[in-house]
């Protein structure tokens, strides 16, 4: 049943968009063709590989600002039925940059409508319990955002322990490193 909500909720959101403003040229037919044969072979068998592939060709259509929006029901699905990892993150970055004009970073989050929030930190807390560092680096922005000093706090503790000290950052480290 949450399934069924998550995956409708998704087309609904799909297709209320302007697509006018999501849509990328095709410059190259058999790169087309190969997203086409991703696609199919992620919705027959869960196939992780080519879910990943759609990724890497999605993330590059993504340049520049430009956002094609055909990953998110791809992502869900690797979500939700095959618990791929690397999707619970994946959904939270589709969801921003479907309600951000293409362009993705944390403190965009706020301008998610609520019903999308709350499917985007799910998949974040899903990834969270898996140990999964990319979901939990997120969730630590999140919370700083929204004021929840406490969980964040503990998700650092969390990320401390699980990366070892040469590669662990502080939240105020990774900050001083993007300026």
């Amino acid at each position: 049943m949450k399934t069924l909500r998550i995956l409708l909720i998704s087309f609904i959101i799909l297709s209320c968009m302007d697509k006018k403003e999501h849509i990328i040229e095709k410059t190259d037919p058999s790169l087309e063709s190969k997203v086409e044969r991703f696609k199919e072979r992620v919705l027959k068998n869960g196939d992780s590989i080519a879910y990943n592939r759609l990724r890497i060709i999605y993330g590059d259509w993504s340049y520049d600002g430009k956002y094609r929006p055909d990953l998110l029901p791809y992502s869900l699905l690797m979500a939700e039925k095959y618990n791929n990892q690397s999707a619970y993150h994946q959904v939270y970055t589709d969801i921003i940059e479907l309600n951000n004009k293409g362009k993705y970073h944390d403190s965009l989050f706020s301008n998610v409508p609520l019903p999308q929030k709350e499917i985007a930190l799910h998949y974040l807390e899903k990834g969270v319990s898996y140990d999964d560092v990319t979901c939990i680096e997120s969730l630590i922005e999140h919370y700083h955002y929204e004021n929840e000093f406490e969980k964040a706090n503990s998700l650092e503790i969390r990320l401390r322990e699980l990366l070892p000290k040469n590669i662990y950052r502080t939240r105020e480290e990774r900050l001083k490193l993007d300026k």
